[in-house]
């Protein structure tokens, strides 16, 4: 749908025994918005989901998805992030597979996300990142086991990395 209003995506599926089905995906926005953000964003969620064939973990899930948004929204999300407190990032939510409820938090989700993802390309390959997506059961061993160190310090990791760079 085009509209005056804030752009905005979702895409629904089902994942059954290895399977994914049931695609639905609804975008909303200027013309412009959908084609540089929404519909790329959205895109990225059904082609992982049908290499992960498995519910991604939340933050993972989206920050992978910024990838592909323009360059102004990922710098965005980028300052947003900057302004996250890492020690209010607990194992819990690094966990979970669903959205917060609060708006805020769900922007702090999306900033997070972005920069995380980030993060672990500078630390390592695409495909360990697509390695890390298929765990979402055993998500904090899998992370040490492709990473090196515990999930629960990859935000005070990430944060140490971004102070580093403003230096």
């Amino acid at each position: 749908r085009f509209t005056n209003g804030p752009a905005q995506g979702s895409s629904r599926f089902t994942f059954s025994h290895g399977e994914v089905f049931g695609w639905q995906m609804e975008v909303s926005g200027t013309r412009e918005e959908i084609l540089q953000n929404i519909v790329p964003h959205e895109v990225d969620h059904l082609v992982r989901a049908t290499l992960v064939r498995r519910p991604i973990i939340r933050w993972l899930d989206e920050g992978c998805a910024c990838l592909s948004e323009s360059a102004a929204l990922r710098q965005q999300l980028h300052k947003q992030a900057q302004s996250l407190n890492p020690q209010s990032i607990s194992l819990a939510w690094l966990t979970a597979q669903n959205y917060p409820a609060a708006r805020l938090q769900q922007v702090e989700l999306y900033a997070a996300g972005h920069a995380f993802v980030e993060y672990l390309l500078q630390l390592n390959s695409p495909a360990t990142l697509l390695e890390l997506q298929h765990h979402a059961d055993r998500l904090p061993a899998a992370f040490e086991e492709l990473y090196g160190f515990p999930l629960e310090a990859l935000p005070a990791r990430w944060h140490e990395h971004l102070q580093s760079q403003t230096k």
